[in-house]
């Protein structure tokens, strides 16, 4: 089973990202483009911060829990 990637109210796609136009209850703030890819794979670009983030974790399923608590405390700790 995939996941879906429920990322909270107020972001929408552009042509190439997700941009988040709220702050995300991790804070990774309103502005910022992210994408995921399907192997647990994350970006964001943060430009009002000149900052950009990478994490890659490699296994199925997409989302799976323990990946997305990963990437919430790896998102925190950016922004912390």
């Amino acid at each position: 089973m995939i996941a879906d990637l429920d990322l909270g109210p107020g972001n929408k796609y552009t042509y190439g990202f997700l941009l988040n136009t709220v702050t995300s209850p991790q804070g990774r703030p309103a502005g910022t483009l992210m994408w995921a890819g399907v192997e647990n794979t994350f970006y964001w670009i943060d430009p009002h911060r000149s900052l950009c983030a990478v994490i890659m974790m490699q296994f199925f399923p997409f989302l799976d829990p323990q990946g997305a608590g990963v990437l919430a405390d790896f998102t925190k700790a950016v922004y912390t």
